[in-house]
Order: C-alpha cells, then structure tokens, then sequence
C-alpha cells in the first residue's frame, strides 16, 4: 500500500515512482557495472602511463577535491532526505525553496574550493603531496588547475542524486558514474596522452553532472539554480543535524589513521595486509550492502513522514533482509577461500606465498566487520529518519575507543598482529551494531526483527548448502567455477526453502526470460 507521501510525489513528478526492490536493483547494478567499467578504466591508464608520476597525481589531485567537497557536502546530504520529504508533504514551493537553499550553500562550498586551488594550486600540492618535486611538481600543479573545476561540478551532482533519490527515482543516479567511466574509457581510447587526462577526467564528471541537471529538469518541468540569498529557514536545522555527522566522519577518518598508525609498529607487511584485505571485503559492502541501504533511506524516511511507523519498520527490515541474503554467503565463502581468492587477485612478482597467507588471515579476521557493519547501516538511518544524528554519532565514538583498545591487546598484548587489528574491528563492529540496537529500542520501541527471523534461518541453512559444497569440491576445482557453483547451490538451496528473496529474484529471472523467448518468437 502507497503512504500518502508517495501519493504526493507521483501527482507532483506525473509519473511513477521505483519500488523499494526496484531502487535496490538499480543501486546495485549501476554500482557493479561503474566497478567493472572502473576496472577496464585502470586497466587502459595502467597500459597508456604505466605506473609513473602522470597516474599519481592524477588520482591523488581527484582523490583529494573528491575527499574534501564529499566531507561537507556527505553529513548535509544525509539529513537533507527527510527534511526535503517534510517539505515536499508541505508544498512543492517549499520543497523546492529548501532544495536551491542547499544548492546554494553547495556551490558557495564549491566555488571557494574552486578559487583557492585554482589560484593556489602549490599549496595543495604541499598539503597534501609534498614529496613532488621538479617535473613531477609542475605536472601536480597543473592537474590541480585544470581539476579544480570538480569542486563545483561535484556539488551539482550531490545535489540533484539526493533529489532523485528524495523523488525515489534511481535509474539515472544510479548509472551516472557509469557514463562517467565511459566517457574516460573513450577519450584513452581516443588517444588522450599526458597533459590532457586531467581534461578528460574533469570533463567525465562534467559530463555525468550535466546529464543530471538536465534529467532533472526535464522530469521536474524545473531548472534548479543555486539560490544565495534569503535562504529557507530550515537550512538552519539541516546545519543542526549535518555536525555530528561530521564528527562521526572525521571520526571513521580517525580510526583509519589509528589503525595504519598502530600496524606501522607491527612487523613488516602488516598495513599492506590491512589495506588488501580491505578492498576485497570492501566489494561486497560497497556494491551490495551500502548500496541497499542507501536505496532503501528514502522509502524509510517517507513512512516516518506521514507516521506510518509500522511501514517504516516494514522496510528496515525488508532491507536487512536483502543485505544479509548476499552478505551471509559472501561472508562465509571469503571465510572458507580467503586464501585462494588472495592468490588468484594478488600473488604474482613480489607478493609471495607468505604475503598471501598474511592478508588471507586478515580478510578472515575482518569477516565480523562485514556482516556487523552491513546490519549497521539500516540502523542508523532509522535514526537519521527520525531526524536524530546525535545518537549514532555517540555510538560511533564508543566504537572508535573500544576498537583502539582492542588493537592494543589483540595485536600488541596478545601478538596477535595485523589480524588481531582486524579481529579488533569485528568485535567493536558487533558492539557497536549491538549498541545501536538497544539504544533505538530504548528510545523509540522494537523494530521487530524476529517476523524476518524465519528468513534469515533459510538464509544460514542455504549458507550451510554451500559452504559443504565449497569444502566437498575445494582440492578438485579450480576457484573460479568453484565460487559460481557454490553460490549456485546457495540460490538453488535458498529458492527450495521458499526464502523471501530467493523466490524474488528467481520471479525476475523468469520474467526476463519469458521476455527473450517472445522477442525470439
């Protein structure tokens, strides 16, 4: 059953709105192809430039104007989701009032960025890559000119994603980073050389958020342009509820330093284990788990905003759910194939079969951060859904000193390592997931987590399917096929249960097969 904000929304857009499992589809997909599209990105730069100082300071110059705009415009943009569903319950004026008020504050972000670095473009390079120097420096400050625009072009973009996603319209905020990929694929393909792929990449970017505003505006019947005076009232609130966001990301900041920190005093290899392990599990919570969080935010924040609390509560846990149907199984097949997964990825040249035996016992120690942190991310937007950012922060910093002083005794008091840093980050995952629980409990009443528990049962019994598949056929079968007939099995095993989510996606199988045998017909 539609609530009444999506009444509104649907009346106000003229068209339908993406479904909560349509919204997951489309995140996820558009995800794994921007990877994938990534990947062959890499591939072409690493073919063109090698690894010289030209791919250096061409990621590190868009990695730092990405890092830094994506740090004021991230915590504003969280909280922006339910204050801009409020206004739109109020009138489209008003929800458009809010929308340019923050677009405003963006680009009054952007353009400062924009001018400093443009104007002073040696004093980021000394900030944050001091060690250039000669040609290497020259080469930094004119990337930093020519890349500077993407402070601006990025606050287009953050701006009109958190509106599609308000809209709960997520095809094209799904697939831009994907045109932003093709664009770069085909000007190296073109033959895009030193001095001009700062040009290209600034280029991508403007080309995915003009693709954006232009799509909004169509589908809106409305331009958006930043306004900077006589800003809405409620940009005030948002500042309000964006600080503990911002302490709580300085806060993830801090405690990746602290554990980079703190390995450095380990043996060596110990913070190159960390950061390998960390990209492998770092695939299946970007691709899935963040992705369906994020999808699913909105759908959340809409039910809070006409008190439909029980929908609300329908669709965290439709959405932990769906996060735990893949993360479950990617869990335990990383459990049982760290090892191999780490060879065929890393081990070639210099990394050995010692290196390999490290960073795999890392990734197993890292298994409880995945899961933990995957349920995580719904329980925190239920508070951000109830305008409350103070709580999580709170929590967050909880977690932050708990991991620090179980870095100190599994790793240092224990010997344990880099994996006892790990096996400290699942821990203080648990607890702080654990925590987030009892808190929300506490303050607003059960979600009711146990009508999903029957499902997440026949996840772990589809879980168990294939991990004995893995074991049986592990020392006969090289890891590739090895890994798609276990998750084979997994699905095979989950559609027999009659799993929620299984059933679902073997429905959409179904349905698109049926639709190539017509056109075939």
């Amino acid at each position: 059953m539609e609530n009444d904000a999506e009444l509104i929304s649907e009346v106000a857009a003229g068209r339908s709105e993406n479904t909560p499992h349509q919204a997951a589809f489309w995140k996820v997909s558009g995800s794994f192809l921007s990877k994938v599209l990534g990947f062959v990105r890499d591939i072409l730069v690493a073919k063109i430039f090698g690894a010289t100082y030209v791919v250096d300071v061409a990621q590190l110059v868009e990695n730092v104007l990405l890092n830094v705009v994506s740090f004021v415009t991230s915590p504003i943009s969280i909280p922006l989701v339910p204050e801009l569903t409020h206004a739109r319950l109020q009138s489209q004026r008003d929800y458009r009032s809010l929308l340019s008020s923050v677009f405003g504050l963006f680009s009054i972000v952007g353009l400062i960025l924009f001018t400093a670095v443009a104007v002073f473009p040696r004093l980021f390079v000394v900030l944050f890559s001091g060690g250039f120097k000669g040609a290497v420096l020259a080469y930094a400050e004119y990337t930093y000119r020519w890349m500077a625009a993407l402070s601006v072009i990025i606050v287009v973009s953050a701006t009109i994603k958190t509106a599609l996603a308000v809209k709960k319209d997520f095809v094209l905020l799904s697939f831009s980073d994907v045109l932003m990929n093709v664009v770069v694929i085909s000007g190296l393909l073109f033959g895009t050389r030193q001095m001009e792929l700062p040009i290209l990449k600034t280029g991508a970017q403007l080309a995915s958020a003009l693709a954006l505003w232009v799509y909004f505006a169509i589908r809106e019947k409305w331009f958006i342009l930043p306004r900077y005076g006589h800003w809405d009232p409620r940009v005030k609130s948002l500042l309000k509820q964006a600080g503990p966001l911002f302490i709580g990301s300085a806060t993830n900041m801090l405690l990746t330093l602290i554990d980079r920190t703190m390995a450095s005093f380990l043996p060596e290899g110990s913070i190159a284990s960390l950061a390998y392990a960390q990209k492998i599990f770092g695939l299946p919570l970007g691709v899935w788990a963040v992705q369906i969080s994020e999808s699913s935010y909105p759908y959340i924040v809409s039910a809070f905003a006409t008190s439909d609390v029980g929908k609300g509560y329908q669709l965290a846990r439709g959405a932990i759910q769906r996060i735990l149907f893949l993360i479950v199984p990617a869990m335990t097949g990383l459990l049982l194939l760290a090892p191999s997964i780490v060879r065929i990825i890393y081990q070639r040249g210099a990394f050995t079969e010692a290196n390999t035996a490290l960073v795999a016992r890392v990734l197993q120690g890292y298994m409880g951060l995945l899961l933990f942190s995957s349920v995580q991310f719904i329980e925190t937007r239920l508070f951000y859904a109830r305008r409350n950012t103070m709580t999580p922060m709170f929590v967050c910093l909880a977690g932050l000193g708990m991991n620090v002083a179980l870095n100190y005794l599994l790793g240092f008091v224990l010997h344990l390592g880099a994996y006892g840093l790990a096996i400290a980050s699942s821990i203080a995952a648990f607890a702080s997931m654990t925590g987030m629980y009892l808190v929300y409990r506490h303050m607003y009443g059960a979600v009711d987590y146990t009508l999903i528990f029957r499902d997440v049962l026949k996840i772990g019994g589809g879980t168990l399917v294939m991990a004995a598949v893995i074991l049986g056929l592990q020392s006969r079968v090289h890891i590739l096929p090895l890994i798609a007939v276990g998750f084979a099995s997994y699905v095979i095993a989950t559609a027999l249960l009659h799993e929620d989510e299984a059933m679902g996606y073997l429905k959409i199988g179904r349905r698109l097969l049926a639709r190539v045998a017509r056109r075939n017909l």
